[in-house]
């Protein structure tokens, strides 16, 4: 809805701010602005009222703007505790991710370590085995025979 002009710089004024309130409806139909369609004279001109009555829509107005910017501020936080959500949850997310790789890293270290020392196990128990053919070779005699009991 177009604002009306009528003389004057406070009807200017006014004028201006009920341009932009009836700007912000056609965007988006909020609770404080369905409340000024019920008055939308508060909104148009203040040319011939009296002070009491100006009083009553400049106060109106100023509390649908005071309503809507609460309205917005309660928005705002709920968008930041939403996002705060989601990135404690991402958090989370990430350090159950870094526990799962260091744990899959350790078990590769513990099975290499166990690997490597099978394999030394494995070559001395080799070495053992040839020391003792060598030394059953190289025996100036035979080892005694065994009796039975």
């Amino acid at each position: 809805m177009p604002a009306r002009q009528v003389g004057g710089s406070r009807n200017v004024a006014t004028a201006r701010l009920s341009q932009l309130i009836w700007k912000r409806q056609s965007r988006r139909a909020a609770p404080s602005v369905l409340r000024l369609r019920q008055w939308p004279c508060a909104a148009v001109s203040l040319h011939g009222v009296g002070k009491t009555a100006m009083k009553r829509r400049v106060f109106l107005i100023l509390s649908v703007l005071v309503s809507d910017l609460a309205a917005a501020g309660n928005y705002s936080d709920q968008v930041l505790q939403q996002q705060l959500y989601q990135q404690q949850q991402l958090q989370q997310q990430q350090q159950r991710e870094l526990q799962r790789l260091q744990l899959q890293i350790q078990q590769q270290k513990f099975d290499q370590d166990m690997e490597m020392m099978r394999q030394q196990q494995a070559q001395q128990l080799q070495l053992y085995q040839q020391q003792l053919q060598l030394q059953w070779q190289l025996a100036p005699f035979p080892p005694p025979a065994r009796r039975s009991p």
